[in-house]
């Protein structure tokens, strides 16, 4: 006699893993506001910083809605011959002690100064703003080009605030021969706890135990 048993419990914990997944990143993809302009428009939900030195200081960070890896829109650095001198942050909820996923996609318009003259830093600062400690940071340094590369690393959450911190970190040079940089889909999110990873490649192994008497 056979006994057919559906393990109808990795099918909730499959609905669990993935909204894990969700994006705590606002607008990480650059979509807000959507626009034709070619002017200096700041990406929604992010606070941004310019210097006023030099040309076109409104375009050292700006969206834009081409050269994108999805979607619409975009996010343009050192755009229009601006200094090298852009960058912008956000604030999303974490979880103490929670591990979590940062994934950001970028490119250069130009291979010209490439690679290690146009490129940006990523950092992850504990608590709301600027003044906490690194948590993880990642740089995209010899590595960009003209086809968009993710760039990713894992990071535990020490409060319920983490910090997103991008900064131009390209040459002066590279910068006014107009060689703009691109990034887009950015996103934070959570790892899956073990145990519902280890159900979840029970049950991609199989969905259905038989026992025989």
């Amino acid at each position: 006699m056979k006994t057919t048993i559906i393990l109808g419990s990795l099918l909730v914990s499959s609905g669990l893993a993935n909204a894990a997944l969700t994006n705590l990143v606002f607008n990480g993809g650059f979509e807000s506001p959507a626009h034709t302009r070619n002017d200096g428009t700041n990406p929604e939900g992010w606070t941004v910083v310019e210097t006023t030195i030099g040309s076109n200081t409104d375009r050292q960070v700006r969206t834009k809605n081409e050269n994108v890896h999805s979607g619409s829109m975009a996010l343009n650095m050192n755009g229009g011959g601006s200094r090298p001198d852009g960058e912008l942050y956000q604030t999303v909820n974490t979880e103490i002690g929670q591990i979590y996923r940062l994934s950001i996609w970028g490119r250069t318009a130009s291979n010209a100064y490439a690679p290690g003259n146009i490129n940006f830093q990523l950092s992850l600062l504990d608590g709301e703003g600027l003044g906490g400690s690194t948590l993880g940071s990642l740089t995209s340094t010899a590595d960009m080009n003209t086809t968009y590369q993710e760039y990713s690393l894992k990071f535990s959450a020490a409060s319920t605030k983490t910090t997103i911190w991008i900064q131009d970190m390209s040459t002066l040079t590279a910068n006014l021969a107009s060689n703009d940089m691109h990034l887009d889909d950015v996103s934070i999110t959570a790892v899956p706890e073990p145990s519902s990873t280890t159900l979840l490649s029970l049950g991609g192994l199989s969905l259905i135990l038989r026992r025989r008497k």
